[in-house]
């Protein structure tokens, strides 16, 4: 009735607007006072605006329970039907909240269908919540909304990740070169997977990653810093993820730091008992030992009047070496004792002098009872 009064009131106004619009018609045949004979004959934009009364409604209130699987299509578009409570209708927009979320159309006349689209593809797999709206001027209710949920999940692999090592490992000596980098090879198969790269967490900065972000197959390199380092063993390692998250594997990862290298000789002295004009006496065994195994030495023997010497001159601390004497003329000497050293040392680029150790060598020389 309200809304019969104010076209009735513009009617009025207008006298003429049964003769000059073709929207509005006058029916003579009922009484005037009952206002009862003004009809509408196609829609009018000017009854648009003018209804008050309207109230939107919609034929959903939520979409729930959207799946999409990473790699799939996108889920097939779902319809929402809008309407006015009072069957009249209504000019409205419509949209939505999110880029994942797309409606069709954004305006027209109601009562229509609207489209409601899904874009999921560059999501990475969780829970997602979005809203459709609609919205009209002037309705009681305005905006009207439905809420939509999406869930995304990662597509499983049919292939594991090949690591290979299955662990790396790095030593380093206090004093020495840092340790080489190492190589980690990652492949999928015949399937090229788009994967990350992580160091655990607490590692520091000791240990680094040739690259975070690859696809398989590739080969990552690792790179290890001591600096700073105290004597230990540091351990961490690296977490290679699936983009999609349906598939990881870790890599363990072990730094050993050795404190400053050492040599040593095992006996540190000797003895020889020689008679003059008897033979040359027995060779001895000398065990050379190394704080990192298979260190190379060198060995050198000093004696008085030249009875000591080595062999052999170089080696390896898993070889060890053996002293030798040789005969002492007795030309103007006369029994007695006779000193002498071996030194071993290591050979590396740095000399430094916890890396010697001495044998002493005693030789005593004493004259022929016969």
């Amino acid at each position: 009735m309200r809304r019969i009064l104010l076209v009735a009131a513009i009617v009025a106004l207008l006298p003429d607007a049964s003769i000059h619009s073709p929207h509005l018609t006058w029916d003579r045949e009922v009484h005037s006072a009952l206002w009862k004979g003004l009809r509408v004959t196609r829609p009018s934009p000017l009854l648009y605006s003018l209804s008050a009364a309207t109230t939107i409604t919609l034929s959903v209130s939520s979409l729930n329970d959207v799946v999409y699987t990473l790699g799939d299509p996108a889920p097939p578009s779902q319809f929402l039907q809008v309407q006015s409570l009072e069957g009249e209708q209504f000019a409205f927009t419509a949209g939505s909240n999110t880029t994942w979320l797309g409606v069709t159309p954004t305006s027209g006349i109601a009562p229509t269908v609207l489209t409601v689209s899904f874009a999921p593809t560059s999501l990475s797999p969780g829970k997602y919540n979005g809203q459709v709206f609609v919205s009209a001027s002037g309705a009681l209710n305005s905006p009207q909304y439905v809420n939509v949920s999406l869930t995304v999940k990662p597509r499983l692999l049919t292939t594991p990740f090949t690591i290979s090592p299955g662990s790396l490992g790095f030593s380093f000596e206090v004093g020495g070169n840092p340790p080489s980098s190492q190589m980690l090879s990652i492949s999928t198969g015949s399937v090229a997977t788009p994967f990350t790269v992580t160091v655990a967490q607490g590692t520091g900065t000791w240990l680094s990653i040739s690259t975070s972000i690859a696809t398989t197959p590739a080969t990552i390199f690792l790179s290890v810093d001591p600096d700073g380092l105290g004597v230990g063993a540091y351990h961490s390692s690296l977490t290679i993820a699936s983009m999609d998250g349906s598939n990881s594997s870790s890599v363990p990862v072990t730094l050993t730091i050795t404190g400053p290298p050492t040599v040593s000789v095992s006996p540190v002295a000797l003895s020889f008992q020689y008679q003059i004009g008897g033979g040359v006496p027995a060779n001895q065994a000398l065990s050379v030992a190394g704080s990192t195994p298979g260190s190379q030495f060198s060995a050198v023997a000093a004696s008085e009047g030249s009875w000591l010497f080595v062999s052999p001159v170089a080696g390896s601390t898993a070889v060890g070496l053996s002293t030798q004497s040789k005969t002492i003329s007795t030309r103007g000497k006369l029994p007695r004792i006779y000193g002498g050293v071996a030194v071993v040392s290591r050979m590396d680029s740095i000399a430094l002098p916890f890396r010697s150790q001495k044998s002493f060598a005693l030789c005593s020389a004493s004259s022929r009872t016969d």
